[in-house]
């Protein structure tokens, strides 16, 4: 077209022309993307890892720790904001892989999440805080497994100790009762039942489960916690307890009791002279029943806020 002396020449793309620039930048787009999600995941995985449930069935302990399992927690700030990654053994302990045996004096502990403390760090749980203790006296020839297992009774926990006694040869062992809901645990997993003499014992289908598992898991015909009771602890065992209060501030301590009653768990907390009678008269190691921040501390001085501890807590000679 010509204008004057002018020319103008227009010239119109054709539509194939757009199609394929279209698709080019979708295509790069595209690669961006996917480029970018794959730089996050590399991210995630390598400072903030997911890990699966440490946590799998079983048909008569009705759950146990996946060996080789991990499990990541994060606090909340006001908490310290910790990230506390538990670490699950070869065997299914909480911790290191356990040492040879070779010369060394070996204690498990068992109990619920009290002792697996997954919500601290390993250095922080009971098992790692009792070793630490007693090293000085045996030097590193001592070892102990933090058996515990969240959500555990002394039902779950009896029908292991005797394999786990046989097998990893024990000098001692320690088993942890949460007063609170540990006994509840024998009705609610329905693992042993009262006979007609008034006896516990295993339930039918437990029992043909325990015998069909029995030469290949360690565990024995008969039970430890068959044979339970005073009577049955060996000659110079203690027993440890240590128990909520309300001495110190009834009104805040009954409602987080009841707030725990409205989630489904059990928290009673109880004056010292309550938490005095579950020794039943038995003779208690010095210094007595006392708060637990006050059993002989470090360097026997109490800490600044030890009095902020609201547990009681006694060692009785059995």
């Amino acid at each position: 077209m010509s204008t004057g002396n002018r020319s103008v020449s227009r010239v119109r793309r054709g539509p194939s022309r757009e199609r394929g620039l279209a698709k080019a930048e979708w295509l790069l787009l595209a690669g961006s993307v996917t480029l970018s999600l794959v730089i996050l995941e590399v991210f995630l995985r390598w400072y903030f890892p997911l890990f699966p449930s440490p946590y799998q069935p079983d048909d008569v302990l009705l759950v146990k720790l996946v060996p080789g399992a991990k499990k990541a927690f994060t606090r909340l700030a006001v908490n310290g904001g910790q990230r506390i990654v538990t670490q699950i053994n070869s065997q299914g302990f909480r911790g290191e892989e356990l040492r040879p045996l070779d010369r060394q004096k070996r204690i498990i502990v068992y109990g619920d999440s009290n002792v697996q403390a997954e919500f601290s760090e390993l250095p922080a749980t009971f098992s790692k805080q009792l070793e630490s203790r007693l090293a000085p006296s045996f030097g590193t020839g001592i070892e102990v497994i933090n058996a515990g297992v969240v959500s555990y009774g002394p039902d779950q926990y009896s029908l292991r100790l005797s394999g786990d006694i046989d097998r990893l040869r024990p000098a001692l062992v320690v088993a942890v009762i949460f007063a609170d809901n540990d006994f509840g645990d024998l009705i609610r997993n329905r693992i042993y039942r009262l006979n007609s003499r008034g006896d516990l014992e295993l339930r039918r289908e437990v029992e043909s489960l325990l015998r069909a598992r029995q030469s290949s898991s360690g565990f024995l015909e008969r039970p430890a916690y068959a044979d339970a009771g005073p009577s049955a602890l060996a000659p110079g065992s203690y027993l440890v307890l240590s128990h909520s209060t309300d001495e110190f501030a009834p009104e805040r301590t009954h409602q987080a009791s009841a707030e725990a009653a409205r989630r489904g768990a059990t928290w009673v907390p109880r004056a010292k002279d309550d938490i005095r009678r579950m020794f039943n008269g038995r003779d208690l190691v010095d210094p007595g029943l006392v708060l637990v921040s006050r059993w002989r501390p470090d360097r026997d001085v109490p800490a600044r806020i030890a009095d902020r501890a609201w547990s009681y807590g006694g060692i009785a000679r059995v």
